[in-house]
Protein backbone atom coordinates (compact mmCIF):
# COMPACT_ATOMS: atom_id res chain seq x y z
CA UNK A 1 0.00 0.00 0.00
CA UNK A 2 2.55 2.33 1.32
CA UNK A 3 4.89 1.83 -2.66
CA UNK A 4 1.04 2.46 -4.56
CA UNK A 5 0.85 5.94 -2.30
CA UNK A 6 3.99 6.97 -3.05
CA UNK A 7 3.45 7.10 -7.24
CA UNK A 8 0.14 8.18 -6.53
CA UNK A 9 0.92 11.25 -4.89
CA UNK A 10 4.41 13.93 -4.80
CA UNK A 11 7.13 13.17 -2.95
CA UNK A 12 6.20 16.65 -0.71
CA UNK A 13 2.87 15.31 0.08
CA UNK A 14 4.10 11.70 0.42
CA UNK A 15 6.73 12.48 3.42
CA UNK A 16 3.32 13.86 5.03
CA UNK A 17 1.28 10.45 4.73
CA UNK A 18 1.95 8.00 7.50
CA UNK A 19 0.72 4.28 7.60
CA UNK A 20 0.30 2.41 10.64
CA UNK A 21 -0.82 -1.03 11.86
CA UNK A 22 -4.20 -0.97 14.01
CA UNK A 23 -2.45 -0.83 17.36
CA UNK A 24 -0.04 1.28 16.00
CA UNK A 25 -2.19 4.08 14.97
CA UNK A 26 -3.51 4.62 18.82
CA UNK A 27 -0.30 4.85 20.35
CA UNK A 28 0.47 7.54 17.63
CA UNK A 29 -2.29 9.09 18.75
CA UNK A 30 -1.55 8.92 22.65
CA UNK A 31 2.06 10.53 21.22
CA UNK A 32 0.42 13.43 19.83
CA UNK A 33 -1.40 14.51 22.77
CA UNK A 34 1.80 14.63 24.24
CA UNK A 35 3.38 17.69 22.24
CA UNK A 36 2.70 21.70 22.61
CA UNK A 37 -0.49 22.31 22.83
CA UNK A 38 0.13 25.51 20.65
CA UNK A 39 1.91 25.95 17.44
CA UNK A 40 2.29 27.76 14.50
CA UNK A 41 4.00 26.94 11.23
CA UNK A 42 3.94 28.42 7.78
CA UNK A 43 2.70 26.01 4.85
CA UNK A 44 3.02 27.93 1.51
CA UNK A 45 3.84 31.27 2.57
CA UNK A 46 0.18 30.82 4.80
CA UNK A 47 1.04 31.07 8.54
CA UNK A 48 -1.29 27.79 10.51
CA UNK A 49 -1.89 28.08 14.06
CA UNK A 50 -3.07 24.92 15.47
CA UNK A 51 -4.22 24.66 19.07
CA UNK A 52 -4.99 21.50 20.97
CA UNK A 53 -7.04 20.61 23.86
CA UNK A 54 -6.54 18.40 26.67
CA UNK A 55 -9.32 15.63 26.81
CA UNK A 56 -9.84 13.60 30.05
CA UNK A 57 -8.98 10.17 30.54
CA UNK A 58 -12.42 8.84 29.87
CA UNK A 59 -12.93 10.94 26.31
CA UNK A 60 -9.80 9.16 25.54
CA UNK A 61 -10.62 5.46 26.22
CA UNK A 62 -13.75 6.34 24.26
CA UNK A 63 -12.01 8.24 20.79
CA UNK A 64 -9.83 4.63 21.34
CA UNK A 65 -13.19 2.71 20.78
CA UNK A 66 -14.59 4.39 18.41
CA UNK A 67 -11.56 4.45 16.51
CA UNK A 68 -10.72 0.74 16.85
CA UNK A 69 -14.96 0.05 15.98
CA UNK A 70 -14.49 2.06 12.44
CA UNK A 71 -10.93 -0.05 11.90
CA UNK A 72 -12.72 -3.20 12.52
CA UNK A 73 -15.36 -2.22 10.55
CA UNK A 74 -13.30 -1.02 7.32
CA UNK A 75 -11.72 -4.27 7.76
CA UNK A 76 -14.86 -6.13 7.70
CA UNK A 77 -15.76 -4.39 4.68
CA UNK A 78 -12.71 -5.27 3.05
CA UNK A 79 -12.67 -8.85 3.40
CA UNK A 80 -16.76 -9.44 2.79
CA UNK A 81 -17.86 -9.90 5.80
CA UNK A 82 -20.47 -7.91 7.32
Amino acid sequence: MEKRAAKGIGPQDFQRVHFFLPEELISFIDDLDAGDLESEQTVKDYKVKTKRKVVSQDERQRRKNAIGKTILDSMKRRNGKE
